[in-house]
């Protein structure tokens, strides 16, 4: 139930199939996942996405699903929704890194009514992790390098694609975005 509560909330802040489809078309990429969409809109940027409020609460949620998924016992690592929300978290993941944001300082302590909410909420590390703000975070952070993560969900949609045949178009995608990440990353050296 929480990876669909985090599922939710991610393609609330960020839809994913457009993303995907955005991703795509700019790098290039054929996909048989999505139908493929006109897209008309060149003004926003991956970068600009990646930096975003709606950008960075998608981030959140998708390390939510990551962590919460990692955790799942074998047995009920073949529920319906699973391949999708991992995708989604690669998704968002691929988009950064592609965009030039590999890792990530993230605040350790999340209460979800925060980051979500308008007033931006009690919590200020919340707050200055939305707006962009890393000089305020002050308790506790941790680094997330998202090129590792992308790895380890390219392993777990591998183990899904065994139950779901739609992960084989996934794991496609997501194979060439790491790909594209990689040369990314070794082009900035």
């Amino acid at each position: 139930l929480l990876v669909r509560f985090h599922s939710i909330c991610l393609n609330l802040a960020t839809p994913t199939t457009i993303l995907c489809q955005r991703l795509c078309h700019l790098y290039g990429i054929q996909q048989q996942l999505h139908r493929q969409a006109l897209i008309t809109d060149t003004t926003s940027t991956i970068q600009a996405w990646a930096q975003s409020v709606d950008g960075l609460r998608a981030l959140l949620h998708a390390m939510a699903i990551q962590d919460l998924v990692e955790r799942l016992p074998m047995g009920r690592s073949h529920a319906i929704h699973l391949p999708a929300a991992v995708f989604a978290v690669a998704t968002i993941y691929s988009a950064r890194c592609l965009a030039g944001f590999p890792t990530v300082l993230v605040p350790n302590n999340l209460p979800w009514k925060d980051v979500w909410s308008i007033s931006g909420g009690s919590n200020g590390d919340v707050d200055a992790f939305l707006h962009n703000r890393p000089s305020e975070l002050s308790g506790g952070l941790s680094t997330r390098n998202l090129m590792y993560d992308l790895n380890s969900l390219q392993i777990t949609l591998n183990a899904i694609s065994l139950r779901w045949g739609v992960s084989h178009a996934m794991d496609e995608i997501l194979h060439r975005w790491i790909v594209l990440a990689n040369e990314n990353a070794q082009a900035s050296i």
